[in-house]
C-alpha cells in the first residue's frame, strides 16, 4: 500500500514538473530540464502549491484503500494507471481508460474505478466510476444489461461514457483542462473478472458506436451529512427497544437496504457502544408484498446481535436496537443505500419493553475486529487469548498448523511402557496414557490440533514398536 503511495507521489512529481515546464514553454518559448530547475519548480510558491496538491491526492489514495481494506482486490490496487497528458490541445477530448470483451454466455463484467488528476491549472478532478456490463444470453453476444454511474465527483457525468461495439465495451473520460494527467486504479471487480485497464491512450474528438450515458450520483453525501439519535435511556429505559430506521415496499421486485453506523455512551459508564448494521429487505415478487428475502448483520460491534432486530408488518419493515446502559444516547447515520432506495432513519423514538407484533428478523453477528487485532466471526467478543474466534462451521480445502513431530519415541532412551502397564492404566482410567480423557476435553471445550496430532502420532509410533517386539517374540517361538 505504501509502495503505491510512493508511486503516486513519484508520478505526481514527474507530472507537476512536466506540466509546469510545458506551461513555461508556452509562455516563454524555452525550458530548462535540469534537476535544479525541477527543484525550483517544486519549491516555488506556485510549484509548491501544485506539489502539495499532488501529495494530498496520494494521501487520498491511501485513505481510500484503508476505507475499502476488507473487501478490495489487492492485486487491482497495486496497479496504478494513467491517461496521457492533455497538453495544450487535448482538453475536452475523449480517452479510453478501461474495457471488457464478452467471450461467453452469461458473462457479467463489473468494476469500480477510482480516479484523480491535476495539471498546471488550479484545480484537480476526482471521483469513482461504477460500471457493469452483462450478457444475459446463453452464447457470446453484445451486453444487454449495463449501468455506468459516477459517484462523488467534480468531473460531471457528461464527461464519462461507455461505447459498445459488438462484443466489446470501452469506457472513456473527457478531461476538461489542459496539461492534465489523470491517475486511476480499479478497486473492485465483477463476477466474470475485472475490467481491462488502459494507459496513455490517444485522445478522440468524438466517439463511435452505441453510446452508454453515465449517471451522476453524489450518493452518500446527503446520508453522511444527516446525523440521527435515539432518545436518552435515562434511568429506566435501558434494555428496552427503540426504532432507528424503517422502509416500505411500494413496488414489485423492490430491493431496499443500507448500512447504518452507530456509536453511543452515557454519563453512567465508560463503555462506548459502536458498530455497523447492514440490512437488506427484498420483495422478489411481481406484486407488492412483504419482503421474502431478508438479511440483518452486525459488524465490528460490541453491542451484540441479540440487541438488534427487525420487524415486518405487511409491507413495512422497521429496525430496532436495545441499549444496555442507563443514561445513554446512541448517535447513528446511514452510509450506504441500495439501488432502490435507502432505509429511513428516525430519531428520538419511544422505548418499549417488547417489540411490536409482526414477523421478527434476528440479527447475525458478522465479522468483528477488535482494536487489539483479535477477530470474531459470528460472535461479538472473541474469547480471551484467542486471535480468531469463529462461532460456526469452517469449510476449507486445506488447514495448516505448525507441525509437532513425535520421533522422540524412536530414541534409544525413550521409556516405552510395558503392555501390562498400559493395560492396567486403561482399566483404572478408561483412556490411553498421555491422552486427555473425554471428561477433560469436555471441560476444556477446545483442543489444540497440533498437540493432539503429536500425541496421536506418538501412540502410532509406540504401537509400531510394540508390533516389532511382538514380531520378534513370534519368530523366537517359531524356532
Amino acid at each position: 500500500m505504501l509502495k503505491l503511495i510512493n508511486l503516486v507521489i513519484e508520478k505526481a512529481v514527474a507530472n507537476q514538473s512536466g506540466a509546469m515546464e510545458a506551461d513555461t514553454i508556452s509562455k516563454h518559448g524555452r525550458s530548462s530540464t535540469s534537476q535544479k530547475s525541477r527543484v525550483n519548480l517544486l519549491t516555488s510558491e506556485k510549484g509548491g502549491r501544485h506539489f502539495t496538491k499532488n501529495i494530498i491526492l496520494a494521501i487520498l489514495c491511501f485513505f481510500t484503500m484503508q476505507l475499502y481494506g476488507q473487501s478490495i482486490e489487492q492485486q487491482l490496487l497495486s496497479q496504478l494507471h494513467q491517461t496521457s497528458n492533455t497538453s495544450a490541445n487535448d482538453a475536452n477530448k475523449w480517452t479510453k481508460i478501461a474495457s471488457c470483451t464478452i467471450t461467453a454466455g452469461y458473462q457479467d463484467f463489473a468494476g469500480e474505478i477510482n480516479f484523480m488528476g491535476t495539471g498546471s491549472a488550479e484545480l484537480f478532478y476526482y471521483g469513482r466510476i461504477i460500471a457493469r456490463f452483462k450478457n444475459q444470453n446463453a452464447n457470446a453476444a453484445p451486453v444487454n444489461y449495463f449501468s455506468l454511474v459516477l459517484i462523488n465527483s467534480n468531473i460531471g457525468s457528461e464527461n464519462v461514457k461507455a461505447v459498445r461495439n459488438n462484443l466489446q465495451v470501452d469506457i472513456y473520460i473527457r478531461i476538461p483542462s489542459t496539461y492534465t494527467i489523470t491517475y486511476f486504479w480499479q478497486s473492485l471487480k465483477g463476477h466474470s473478472g475485472p475490467l481491462t485497464m488502459h494507459n496513455n491512450q490517444s485522445f478522440l474528438t468524438s466517439l463511435s458506436g452505441t453510446i452508454i450515458d453515465c449517471t451522476d450520483h453524489q450518493i452518500e453525501q446527503q446520508l453522511l451529512n444527516t446525523l440521527h439519535q435515539t432518545s436518552n435511556t435515562s434511568g429506566s429505559d435501558h434494555n428496552k427497544w427503540t426504532k432507528i430506521a424503517e422502509c416500505n415496499i411500494t413496488a414489485a421486485w423492490q430491493d431496499l437496504g443500507g448500512n447504518i453506523e452507530f456509536s453511543g455512551t452515557g454519563s453512567g459508564s465508560t463503555t462506548v457502544y459502536y458498530g455497523k448494521i447492514m440490512a437488506r429487505f427484498k420483495n422478489s415478487s411481481a406484486n407488492i408484498t412483504a419482503p421474502n428475502f431478508t438479511n440483518l448483520l452486525l459488524f465490528d460491534s460490541n453491542l451484540g446481535a441479540e440487541n438488534v432486530k427487525a420487524v415486518i408488518n405487511g409491507t413495512n419493515i422497521a429496525v430496532y436496537i436495545r441499549i444496555p446502559l442507563q443514561h445513554t444516547r446512541v448517535l447513528f447515520r446511514q452510509t450506504l443505500k441500495s439501488e432502490y432506495g435507502a432505509l429511513n432513519p428516525v430519531s428520538n423514538q419511544p422505548f418499549s419493553n417488547s417489540l411490536p407484533s409482526g414477523t421478527q428478523i434476528n440479527c447475525v453477528n458478522g465479522l468483528n475486529t477488535l482494536t487489539d487485532g483479535r477477530v470474531g466471526i459470528g460472535i461479538t467478543q472473541p474469547a480471551a487469548g484467542i486471535s480468531l474466534h469463529v462461532n460456526g462451521i469452517i469449510r476449507a480445502t486445506e488447514v495448516r498448523v505448525l507441525a509437532q513431530g513425535a520421533d522422540y519415541v524412536f530414541n534409544d532412551d525413550y521409556e516405552l511402557r510395558p503392555l501390562e502397564e498400559v493395560e492396567q492404566f486403561i482399566k483404572e482410567n478408561r483412556h490411553l496414557p498421555d491422552i486427555p480423557s473425554a471428561a477433560q476435553m469436555e471441560e476444556d471445550e477446545v483442543i489444540c490440533i497440533a498437540n493432539m496430532n503429536r500425541l496421536l502420532l506418538q501412540k502410532i509410533e509406540e504401537l509400531t514398536l510394540y508390533v516389532i517386539e511382538l514380531k520378534k517374540e513370534i519368530n523366537e517361538l517359531k524356532k
